[in-house]
């Protein structure tokens, strides 16, 4: 995917998907501005952390989402007012345009966020930096479905951390698109790669009944060393990518 320049965020049209990447090290000098457009909530979870690291990577993602936002809305980042869903899927409350709606997505990891925002459908994005140590083929025979664990198990072993990190990022985004949080278990679905397509569908020996809808799932290189992941309950959008400065 070729990611955009730009500093002027707009609302998609619709059947568009907008996904925006931005990048801590663009940012670090501006992270006393972007406190200032979080909320009183926001504020006192980032003072809650212990490493001043962590501090600053959330006002970072929370304060980049909320100038996206502001933009799609045509006001400012500090009057956005977010509320959860019944499993805590954040959604935009205010502003409400009736004549509008806006779903939207974060995800962040090491010093990347990726934002998708959508008119169109319910959405979910995530993003992972491959290099991070994890035992990824402990996990995934612990989550993922039988399907899935072969598929890795069957590649090179040089191949197996990408396949993991690759199937690992469809299956957050779409259970981020589903918005039924951890009630979903990730081996409910199962995810496969066939040439460059990404497909997802019934795990062997379960029926998910949220597979009775068409989805839209694809997954594409954020930046070197980091994959990420789109999902929408549709069978087909257009995707553009955005790198905001």
């Amino acid at each position: 995917m070729n990611w955009i320049r730009t500093i002027r965020p707009c609302v998609p049209a619709a059947g568009e998907v907008h996904l925006w990447k931005a990048d801590f090290a663009d940012w670090v000098g501006r992270l006393a501005e972007l406190k200032c457009t979080l909320s009183l909530d926001e504020v006192n979870r980032s003072d809650r952390f212990l490493r001043n690291e962590d501090r600053d990577r959330y006002i970072f993602a929370h304060g980049v989402l909320r100038r996206v936002l502001a933009a799609c809305r045509g006001c400012e980042p500090g009057t956005l007012v977010f509320d959860l869903g019944d499993h805590g899927k954040p959604f935009l409350a205010i502003p409400v345009i009736e004549s509008e709606s806006i779903e939207f997505n974060l995800s962040h990891s090491g010093d990347l966020v990726l934002i998708g925002v959508t008119s169109s459908c319910p959405l979910g994005v995530d993003v992972e930096r491959l290099s991070r140590k994890v035992e990824f083929e402990g996990l995934g025979d612990r989550f993922f479905s039988s399907e899935e664990s072969e598929a890795i198990r069957l590649r090179p072993e040089g191949e197996r951390r990408r396949v993991f990190f690759d199937t690992w990022v469809c299956k957050e985004a779409f259970i981020k698109a589903v918005g039924d949080g951890l009630t979903m278990p990730l081996d409910s679905f199962a995810v496969r790669f066939e040439d460059e397509q990404t497909l997802v569908g019934d795990s062997a020996g379960k029926e998910n009944p949220r597979l009775r809808t068409s989805w839209f799932l694809d997954r594409f290189e954020v930046a070197p060393d980091y994959v990420g992941a789109v999902a929408a309950s549709t069978e087909t959008l257009a995707i553009t990518g955005f790198l905001l400065q």
